[in-house]
């Protein structure tokens, strides 16, 4: 469900298009890598211009160790859509 949110357009160095993260995401879930994670907002701040945003930090913990997010939309049609995103810290 969460794929509703990417864009067509989404880019990614490692995983490719939307189809490469929904791979990823999906063998990281039958890994159970996503089991009890958990997601760490408090201190996120959103950059908007015109119609690019980016939201960082978004702080992820979990049986994978942690991560560092950002994620980067774009506008489409009536919509914010990730576009992009980066992640540091494993």
């Amino acid at each position: 469900k969460v794929m509703a949110f990417y864009s067509e357009n989404f880019k990614h160095f490692e995983y490719g298009d939307k189809k490469g993260m929904r791979d990823f995401l999906n063998q990281a879930k039958e890994s159970h890598y996503l089991d009890g994670i958990e997601v760490h907002a408090e201190k996120v701040e959103y950059k908007v211009d015109k119609g690019a945003a980016t939201v960082y930090p978004i702080d992820l913990k979990g049986s994978f160790g942690s991560i560092t997010m950002e994620l980067k939309f774009a506008k489409e049609k009536d919509a914010w859509l990730i576009v992009g995103s980066d992640a540091s810290g494993i």
